[in-house]
Order: C-alpha cells, then sequence, then structure tokens
C-alpha cells in the first residue's frame, strides 16, 4: 500500500509541472522572420497553420500578435480586437519590451480601425514610452507616424509637428531612403495645418529630392500628389498642373491603382482655371476607373463643370449618375458593416470554442487523475482481498484432505457394490438392445407421416395466399376509382378558378394602361421641374461669384473669424432671401453654430472645405452634421433618416 501512494504523489507532480516556457513553434518563428519584408508569406502561414492551444500561453499569445501583425500590414481592416487583447494581457506581464510595445501599438492600430481614436492615441502613447527603451527605430517610426496622423486629424498643430518630427529623426537612424522621404512628406503635412505654406514646399521638395536620388518612384508620386495639393490650396494652379502631370507620367508607366484619382485632380483644378475642354477630359477619364468613390466624385464635378458652362442636359445625366452611384456606395459601406459584424462574431466564436476547450480539457486532465487515485487505491484494496482469499484457500485445502483420507476408506467399501451392480447393467443391456430395434420401426413410420403433412400444409398455404391477392387487387382498384374521381372534381376546380383569373389579369392590364398615360406625363412634368431648379441653383450660383466674400470663400477657404460671420450673413440674405429667419421659425431648435453650418451648405461647399472654413478636423464637421439633422428631425413629421440628406434638404428648402 505504501508503493501505491508514492506513485499518487509523483503523477501529481508531473501534472503540476506541465506549464513550463517552451520556446516557439517552426511556424511562429518563420512567420515573425518574414513579417518585415514578406507580411503575405507570413499571413498564408499563419493561416494554414493549427492554432495553438490556449493552455500554451506563450505560443497562443505569440500567434494572436502575429495574426493580428499580419492582417494590419496586408491593408486588412481590423474589426474586432479579442486577438490582441489576448497577446498584450501576455506581453505586459513578460520581461520582453520589444513584443510588449508590439502588442501597444497593434492595439492603438485595431482601435484607430474600429473608429476609437482616443483609445488609439493613448495605446500609440503607452506604445512608444515602452519603445523608447529598445533599439527597434522601425516600430518607433511606426508609433510616431500613426500618432502623428491622429493629432493631424484634430487640428493639433504644435504635437502633429513634433510627433512626425520624431518620425523622421527614426527614419534617419534606418537609413531607408523610401521611409525618409514619407516622413518628409508628412512633415510637409504638418506645415500646411500651421499654415506655413512655404516650410511646406520646402518639406516636399526635399521629399522629391530624397526619392529622386534613390529612384524610388512610389515615394516620388507621393510628394508630387501633396505638392500639387498645396499649390491648389494657395490658387498656383499652373504649379498644382505641373506636378500632377508628373504624378500622372509615373502611374501611367507603373499602372498604379490611384491614377483615375489623379484625373479626378486634373480636371477639378482645369474646373477652377475654368479651362472647359481640359477639366471635361481628364474628368470623363476619371470616370472609366472601377472605383464606385472615384466614380462618384467625378460625376459630381462633371455636374458642376456642365452647370456652371450651361450645358444642363449633360448636367441633370451627370446628376443622374452622381446620385446612382451615391446609392452603389451606400450599399458597400452596408455590406461593409455586415461583414465587420460577421468576422467579429466569427472571431469571438472561435475565442469561446477555444475558451470551452481549455476548460473541457482541465476538467478531463481532473477527472483522469482522480480516476487514476480511485483506480490505483482499488487495485490496492483487490491486492489486500487476493492475500486474505489465499490464507482461507489454504485452511480450506488443509480441510479437504483430511476429508479426502476418510472418503479413500469409504470407496474401498463401494468397490465391491459396484461389482456387484456391474452384472447387473449388463443383463439390463440385452433389454434395451431389444427395445431399440422397436423405436426405429417407430421412427420410420413417424417420418413418412411428417412428409404426407408438410404437402398438405404447403397445399394450404399456396390457396391462401391466391385469396389474399384477389383480394388486395379489388382495394387498389377502388382507391384508384375514388382517386380518379377526386382528380376530375379538381379539374373542375381549377377550370373555375382559371377563368376568374383571366378575368382579374384583363382588368389589372387595362388600369397598368391607364397608369403608364399618367406616369408618362409625370416624367414629362418632373423633368421640366429639375431643368427649372438647375437653373435657379446656376443663377444662385453666379449670384454668389458676384459677391466678393463668398466667392473666396469657394475658391480660396479660410477659417472664418468670428467677426465676419456677420457680413457672410448678410451676403446670404441676398443670394437667399429670408434664408435666417426662416431656418429660426421653422426650427427653432437650431443654435447660432447650427445656422453658420447651415449657410456654408447652402453654398454647395464639401466637408474638406467646410473643415478648413470652421477650423474643426472633417470627423467634427460630420458630428456638427448629424446633430443639425437630429435638431431638424424634431420638427419634421418625416424625419431624416438617409446618410448625407441634410445637404439635399437644405439646397431644396
Amino acid at each position: 500500500m505504501r508503493n501505491v501512494f508514492v506513485l499518487i504523489l509523483c503523477l501529481s507532480f508531473l501534472v503540476m509541472c506541465n506549464d513550463r516556457p517552451k520556446d516557439l513553434s517552426p511556424e511562429l518563428s518563420c512567420a515573425e522572420s518574414l513579417m518585415q519584408c514578406h507580411p503575405d508569406s507570413a499571413l498564408m502561414i499563419l493561416d494554414s497553420m493549427k492554432v495553438p492551444s490556449p493552455s500554451d500561453k506563450l505560443q497562443y499569445a505569440t500567434w494572436c500578435l502575429l495574426i493580428t501583425q499580419a492582417r494590419d500590414k496586408n491593408f486588412i481592416k481590423h474589426t474586432s480586437d479579442s486577438l490582441i487583447n489576448i497577446a498584450l494581457n501576455y506581453f505586459e506581464k513578460q520581461d520582453d519590451p520589444v513584443r510588449k510595445a508590439t502588442a501597444l501599438y497593434y492595439e492603438g492600430r485595431v482601435n484607430y480601425d474600429m473608429d476609437n481614436p482616443d483609445e488609439a492615441t493613448e495605446y500609440y502613447l503607452r506604445a512608444r514610452d515602452v519603445a523608447k527603451g529598445t533599439t527597434d527605430y522601425n516600430l518607433l517610426h511606426l508609433i510616431n507616424t500613426h500618432l502623428g496622423t491622429l493629432y493631424l486629424y484634430r487640428n493639433l498643430c504644435s504635437q502633429t509637428s513634433e510627433a512626425y518630427k520624431a518620425a523622421y529623426d527614426y527614419s534617419v537612424l534606418m537609413g531607408d531612403s523610401l521611409i525618409i522621404s514619407y516622413s518628409l512628406s508628412y512633415l510637409g503635412r504638418a506645415s500646411v495645418i500651421s499654415g506655413n505654406m512655404e516650410k511646406a514646399v520646402d518639406y516636399y521638395k526635399k521629399a522629391i529630392e530624397v526619392a529622386n536620388q534613390s529612384k524610388n518612384e512610389e515615394a516620388l508620386s507621393f510628394a508630387y500628389n501633396e505638392l500639387a495639393a498645396v499649390y491648389t490650396g494657395t490658387a498656383k494652379l499652373d504649379s498644382s498642373l505641373y506636378y500632377l502631370k508628373k504624378v500622372i507620367d509615373i502611374d501611367e508607366k507603373n499602372g498604379s491603382s490611384t491614377l483615375a484619382q489623379t484625373y479626378l485632380g486634373m480636371g477639378d483644378t482645369y474646373r477652377l482655371m475654368a479651362q472647359f475642354d481640359s477639366s471635361y477630359y481628364y474628368l470623363e477619364k476619371a470616370l472609366k476607373t472601377t472605383n464606385i468613390y472615384t466614380k462618384q466624385d467625378a460625376s459630381k464635378s462633371l455636374y458642376y463643370l456642365c452647370r456652371d458652362f450651361g450645358k444642363y442636359k449633360e448636367a441633370i445625366e451627370y446628376n443622374d449618375q452622381y446620385w446612382l452611384y451615391t446609392d452603389s456606395v451606400e450599399n458597400i459601406d452596408r455590406c461593409t458593416k455586415i461583414v465587420e459584424i460577421q468576422s467579429k462574431y466569427d472571431q469571438e466564436k472561435l475565442l469561446n470554442i477555444n475558451n470551452r476547450l481549455t476548460i473541457e480539457k482541465g476538467k478531463i486532465e481532473k477527472i483522469a487523475l482522480w480516476g487514476l487515485v480511485i483506480f490505483l487505491f482499488v487495485i490496492g484494496v483487490l491486492i489486500f482481498l487476493y492475500q486474505r482469499k489465499l490464507l482461507n484457500k489454504e485452511r480450506a485445502i488443509k480441510n479437504v484432505k483430511d476429508q479426502l483420507q476418510s472418503h479413500l476408506i469409504q470407496l474401498h467399501e463401494n468397490e465391491d457394490v459396484i461389482r456387484q451392480n456391474e452384472n447387473l447393467i449388463e443383463s439390463l443391456s440385452l433389454q434395451m438392445e431389444e427395445t431399440f430395434d422397436q423405436l426405429q420401426l417407430h421412427s420410420i413410420q413417424l417420418h413418412e407421416n411428417e412428409d404426407v403433412i408438410r404437402q398438405k400444409e404447403s397445399l394450404i398455404e399456396s390457396l391462401s395466399s391466391q385469396v389474399e391477392t384477389t383480394s388486395n387487387l379489388q382495394k387498389h382498384i377502388d382507391g384508384l376509382t375514388m382517386e380518379i374521381e377526386k382528380i376530375r372534381n379538381r379539374n373542375v376546380l381549377l377550370q373555375t378558378q382559371n377563368k376568374s383569373l383571366h378575368e382579374d389579369i384583363e382588368k389589372y392590364v387595362s388600369n397598368l394602361q391607364e397608369r403608364g398615360e399618367e406616369l408618362k406625363a409625370y416624367k414629362q412634368l418632373v423633368t421640366k421641374n429639375a431643368i427649372l431648379y438647375d437653373r435657379e441653383k446656376y443663377l444662385c450660383n453666379q449670384l454668389v461669384k458676384q459677391i466678393e466674400l463668398l466667392n473666396r470663400l469657394k475658391v480660396t477657404p479660410k477659417c472664418i473669424q468670428e467677426s465676419q460671420w456677420l457680413e457672410i450673413f448678410e451676403s446670404i440674405e441676398i443670394v437667399y432671401p429670408n434664408l435666417i429667419n426662416r431656418l429660426q421659425k421653422d426650427f427653432s431648435s437650431l443654435t447660432n453654430s447650427d445656422l453658420q453650418v447651415c449657410c456654408l451648405i447652402k453654398l454647395h461647399l464639401s466637408n474638406s472645405q467646410l473643415s478648413t472654413l470652421m477650423g474643426i478636423s472633417p470627423s467634427s464637421v460630420t458630428k456638427r452634421k448629424q446633430r443639425l439633422k437630429e435638431r431638424i428631425n424634431q420638427h419634421l413629421e418625416t424625419p431624416l433618416e438617409k446618410e448625407g440628406s441634410i445637404e439635399t434638404f437644405l439646397w431644396e428648402y
């Protein structure tokens, strides 16, 4: 029994020591080494390998981190933070600053894709603090670049410049000309939001110089595009066209996917220069892309171009195209959200399954351990009982030997009796032989009688089968007769129904013809109304151009000072008489800030123009429009539901 308990203790010790650190598996090591240069290959390895068990914490956490990193580098949008949370929870407790900083950075990337910019900023800052203690300059460059981009969208000028400057310093330490060129272009962006256009131009030209020295056309095209945008914003349209043409030369040679977007920029620039033919040429080329978003913007620009030059028929056609593309974009966005929700559900389902398997594995291990303990205990008890049984058997054998001795004596006495009985058996055997001969005769007679009985039984079965078959046929015929009668009745009913349906169809066709005539007249009326509406908008736009202040706001957007709003309101009253009073009367909940947004939307200004004029980020413009729509909906019987419907409502108001 002592040996049994020693064995149980040894097994328990082995189970407790099973969770010991291990090196990374070959698949994870290979994926990690390929991550920087070949992220597509790394993603392929991670997707094809068997997912490590959650019980092996190092392997599982590393897989969660690497799969998140690979998807990010392959430009796959993140829809769930489940995997990166597992990686971060593990590496935060480990003495591995590089992986800890990497996990924090990708936690920020995931939150950014999930529209959580505040959380993303917090994780980037934590990642930067941890990474400063390492020599991973690439990671430090990525962290500061994305921090700068978040600050840029919030118009935080000093923070943006600081982050982009740090990213540039780390790119110099890396010695990668491609990354240095991009970093200089980002510094140009920081100068643009600070209002220092000359400094921005200097940075972009330095970026172009570095890209030319390294002969990197990707970075060169990026810097040219950024510089062209600066010149467009400063009304230096000839310079903007010069660099846009350089971008087109590069993109056409390399077959870039952004070529259509560059055509769109060229078309818009020529439109601002009032060069109809050139603008129309490039906008039409931009329209030939497969990108639905570029098609939407190109059709919108073509609508404005044709409207401004009095080509109202073409303007109406392009306007119809624009709304078709807008509907398609909304459908794509809706499908994307569904896919993201499904992807998030699938990931959470996988994690739940893994966690459940881990729990079940733990339960099974505990059950197995207790089963082993019980098994060994039972074996010990059985051994004890077996030994006790052997002792009882020895005692029983001794008693049997004593009994056997007495039985031998009795056996000798019985042998004499046996001899007498043998003589008696011999005489009885002779009598049994005679009886056996008689039994054989009776058996032969019995077999003959059995054969006769079998023949009679076979005849009876045959006759019974024929009777049964005849009865079943009669039943089948009766069933078929009833079924035929049912089908005849059903045919009569269907004929009646068909006659009624023919009459209804004739009535319906007659009504459709009448409705068609009405619809044709209505379409003609709608077409006339649309033309009149476009003419009205065109005249308003021409009046806007005649008012110097409003024309300046549309051509060279600049942040509006508070003292300028009174003048803007007076100009708006000239173009759209009594607009502000009507808005205040119809929608009493509107604030002065809401009225400002309404006036700017009425002037057909884009979100980027609104962002510049109001001194806020594009995302804040979207939020203000949403609040404005909610306040207007409070006073409407039929609320505005369609995304972007606030612009249409105010244009038509």
